[in-house]
């Protein structure tokens, strides 16, 4: 039986599937905030230190990490996301 201790965190909140301007299926990686009205995402930390950014924001889905697969970008999700739900 599931409980919320061994349920599988979802990160379908995190993966928004758009169509490109050449009609492409592509999946994009980011919180989407509403007040601000822009996708926001976590740099890896190699990056945040290179850049001494913490996050990256874009008010297109384009702007963003984008993947031509659905696997490819909950796997992003799930490295960029999955330690911010630990306690």
């Amino acid at each position: 039986m599931e409980n919320e201790s061994t349920a599988r965190p979802d990160y379908s909140q995190y993966v928004h599937e758009w169509t490109n301007d050449q009609g492409e299926r592509r999946y994009s990686v980011g919180e989407w905030d509403q007040e601000r009205g822009q996708f926001i995402a976590p740099l890896n930390k190699s990056t945040a230190k290179l850049t001494g950014c913490s996050a990256k924001f874009s008010r297109r889905e384009a702007g963003m990490d984008t993947y031509r697969r659905k696997t490819q970008a909950y796997a992003r999700a799930r490295y960029l996301f999955g330690t911010m739900n630990r306690n």
